[in-house]
């Protein structure tokens, strides 16, 4: 009797492992692309969450809303009179920016990345 594998069980055997090969690459692929589409979502989060304290330690009383503007994706902040910095990442687009400005509140909405954030400060 002779020893060994027969040509059909070797190709048996290449099929098999190049389908679990496959399967793993697979999976593989889709753990890190799902991992970055995670880190830019936190990216968006955090900064969204950032702005929303920054606009609401600054406003002190309605007219403080001129110290904020929106320029080419970037929401800016000016503070006593010097030049205006972004309060963004430059690796994030903030868009839509609203301050609507009623009798004891100011309700003010963004979007960063096309995710919107809004906060209301109350003034006494």
């Amino acid at each position: 009797m002779r020893s060994g594998f027969t040509l059909i069980e070797t190709i048996i055997y290449l099929a098999i492992t190049s389908i679990i090969l496959t399967s793993l690459i697979s999976v593989t692929y889709q753990i890190l692309s799902n991992g970055k589409k995670l880190e830019e979502r936190t990216l968006m989060m955090e900064e969204g969450d950032f702005m929303i304290h920054k606009i609401n330690w600054e406003l002190k009383e309605p007219t403080d809303i001129s110290n904020f503007t929106l320029e080419d994706g970037n929401l800016l902040m000016q503070e006593d009179g010097g030049d205006p910095l972004p309060l963004n990442a430059s690796a994030v687009t903030v868009s839509d920016l609203i301050f609507t400005n009623q009798d004891n509140f100011i309700k003010t909405s963004f979007k960063v990345d096309n995710q919107p954030f809004e906060t209301i400060k109350y003034f006494r």
